[in-house]
């Protein structure tokens, strides 16, 4: 059975960094992602009769702070869409994984790392961390199951193919993993894993 997994990275206000991961199996994002579909579409048919500019995608940080595509939101209708979108994370057979780390205590570890190479030296541990709970998680799904990847291109992410690699080659499950593939924020599950963490 396929098990596809969706992972995003966030940084935080203090210093933080994480990885979440969305887990479903290959045929029930079909449906999340008709669910998410609706749910953007249904806001934005409210959105352009009061002439106020229609969102393309939820993206985490931009609703929170209500800027970008949010610009203008206030707080109960930001959290009427949050609240929206978690209930169709909470109605499919959807599992979540994340870790995150303190850039200032990772640097404090291991000094040789350069403050400007901190995201990406993080981006490469959070995903080393990942690997083995997304096996786990997979698990539940099937007996078998073959994990495909995705994640979102980024400032940093290139570390994720190198990551990747180490763990198929180290790793005793590394063999249950397919494939490994970028995507972009217009791949729906993406924005569900940006929900997550």
């Amino acid at each position: 059975m396929v098990v596809r997994s969706y992972i995003d990275e966030s940084r935080g206000p203090n210093q933080t960094f994480a990885l979440g991961c969305a887990i479903a199996k290959g045929t029930e994002w079909t449906w999340i992602k008709r669910d998410w579909k609706r749910c953007l579409e249904r806001k934005n048919r409210e959105l352009k009769p009061q002439g106020r500019k229609c969102i393309s995608r939820y993206h985490a940080s931009d609703c929170e702070s209500r800027v970008g595509e949010f610009l203008g939101w206030d707080v109960p209708e930001k959290n009427n869409l949050v609240k929206e979108l978690i209930s169709i994370i909470s109605k499919h057979h959807i599992h979540i994984v994340g870790f995150s780390l303190d850039l200032t205590d990772l640097l404090e570890l291991f000094p040789q790392i350069d403050e400007n190479y901190a995201e990406k030296a993080a981006y490469g541990v959070l995903a080393w961390l990942l690997f083995p709970e997304v096996v786990k998680e997979a698990y539940h799904f099937d007996s078998q199951p073959v994990v495909k990847l995705v994640y979102e291109h980024g400032d940093v992410a290139q570390h994720m193919p190198l990551a990747y690699d180490r763990m198929e080659a180290s790793r005793p499950f590394g063999s249950v993993f397919d494939s490994i593939e970028k995507g972009s924020w217009k791949v729906l599950p993406l924005q569900v894993a940006d929900l997550t963490i």
